[in-house]
């Protein structure tokens, strides 16, 4: 049966999603794929996961292999795209779980529904599950001989009602029910009741804080995790509420802080970094050794993206900006990387290793490195023009002086707003004087220089020069 099951899967036909339909596809596939993950442990979120897939208007190609164009002519692995037969798998595993016969017969029906449209697109693996599911049904569907009704043990009534809330995952209130609807057992039952009731719940946080951090790795791999914070709470960072709980270990303290933290984001349509460190700073603690604990590593990774992607915003800003502005990017930028220094320096305290590579901090330092900065040499030109002007050979100095500011540019993109435009002024004054020397008249000169009084124009720089005679001054007023 497992041969042919297999078989029937690499027979199903294959479907290729264009770039222009990729988008709700590659959204679906990755739905379709960890509602699978989750059919054995949590069927319901399962269940919700895939109806959303089935119910969407925008996906027609359903029970196949799925093959998206990631760029032309490329197209990815093949999805196991089967909505159906995933969703009928997480419906029989309800009705294995649950004790009651109607809801039991009515997830089987569910179940075969499905299987039977997977069937009808073609799926011919589901043919199995439904045979089993109708099994089932048609075991339960009989009608058993009438039976004295046995004796009830209050226990055993008492036991299964405690199962019940155990199972819908309502812990506070199996333990209030211990106090209560047990009071008839004996002391020592009781508080063996209550400790059962403690494991259960201890053992369900380990499950759910255990798919938190499974979530959140998935959430640091994205190319831009904050893009769509109201969909990462409500899909991939989802958390049981602690109302019914009964234990509330660190891990998960720390999950729902890390939650109030998105929210708080999500509310205010904007990260802040200082929250973000004081996450990663708090998840230390939640393992013995900082260079082996997947919080630290998870949430400091994410942090650590998302400060690189501030400091290169405010760079942008820099570039084009006076100094006042200019020196608020740079101070901002520099507070981010004092952040991450605050981390390194929480991590250092444990006297334990730390998860991160030392390059990530090289890393944001190189960032500050890039901010403009003004250029060295301008004290020097000037004095350089002075002297020129009175030697002997006023053009050869000017020349060199031209030849100089020209290799400036080099380093064009690191230089401040305002030494750019000192720059190309310099290089305007140089290259006109030595054409006046030539014997060349203003027009002439100014025909062509044109092209670096557009660049000054662009850099708003000053066309005002009155010092260095009349036909200098004319020269720049007609390039402005």
């Amino acid at each position: 049966m497992t041969a042919l099951l297999v078989l029937s899967l690499l027979l199903q036909q294959e479907e290729h999603i264009s770039r222009s339909q990729k988008a709700p596809y590659q959204d679906a596939a990755r739905q379709c794929e960890r509602a699978e993950e989750l059919i054995k442990d949590f069927p319901e979120e399962a269940v919700e996961i895939l109806t959303r897939v089935i119910e969407n208007r925008k996906i027609k190609k359903i029970e196949c292999h799925l093959r998206i164009e990631l760029r032309v002519g490329f197209f990815s692995k093949p999805h196991d795209f089967f909505p159906y037969q995933f969703r009928g798998l997480a419906f029989k595993k309800l009705a294995s779980k649950t004790e009651n016969q109607r809801d039991k017969e009515a997830f089987y029906k569910k179940a075969k529904r499905d299987f039977e449209e997977s069937i009808k697109r073609g799926m011919k693996s589901s043919q199995a599950y439904l045979d089993e599911s109708q099994k089932q049904l048609t075991l339960l569907q009989k009608k058993d001989p009438p039976v004295e009704p046995p004796s009830v043990d209050p226990e055993t009534v008492f036991q299964k009602n405690w199962r019940t809330l155990l199972n819908q995952e309502k812990f506070r209130s199996a333990e209030a029910l211990v106090e209560t609807g047990g009071s008839f057992l004996p002391a020592e039952k009781r508080s063996d009741y209550r400790k059962k009731t403690n494991q259960e719940c201890r053992e369900h946080v380990l499950k759910i804080t255990s798919r938190f951090l499974t979530d959140l790795e998935r959430v640091v791999r994205q190319r831009d995790p904050f893009s769509n914070l109201s969909k990462t709470l409500q899909e991939d960072l989802r958390l049981t509420e602690e109302e019914e709980l009964t234990a509330l270990p660190p891990t998960y303290r720390w999950c729902r802080e890390f939650r109030t933290t998105f929210s708080r984001f999500e509310k205010e349509k904007t990260v802040r970094i200082n929250p973000l460190i004081d996450l990663t700073i708090q998840s230390i603690a939640l393992t013995e050794t900082p260079s082996t604990n997947p919080w630290l590593l998870a949430t400091g990774t994410l942090t650590h993206s998302q400060i690189q992607l501030e400091i290169k915003q405010h760079l942008a800003k820099a570039k084009n900006a006076l100094k006042e502005d200019r020196t608020a990017q740079a101070m901002a930028a520099a507070q981010l990387v004092n952040e991450w220094t605050r981390l390194e320096r929480h991590i250092h305290e444990t006297e334990k290793s730390s998860p991160f590579d030392p390059k990530m901090k090289k890393i944001l330092e190189d960032q500050i490195d890039l901010f403009p900065k003004d250029y060295d040499g301008l004290k020097q030109i000037k004095t350089d023009l002075e002297k020129s002007i009175r030697s002997s050979d006023p053009e050869r100095g000017l020349l060199q002086i031209e030849r100089s500011l020209e290799k400036s540019r080099r380093e064009w993109e690191r230089l401040s707003l305002e030494s750019r435009r000192e720059i190309v002024r310099y290089i305007i004054l140089c290259r006109g004087m030595n054409r006046f020397f030539t014997g060349k008249t203003v027009g002439e000169i100014t025909a062509e220089l044109t092209p670096l009084g557009k660049e000054l124009q662009e850099l708003g720089g000053s066309f005002t020069l009155t010092r260095f005679g009349p036909k200098i001054e004319e020269l720049f007023q007609k390039l402005r």
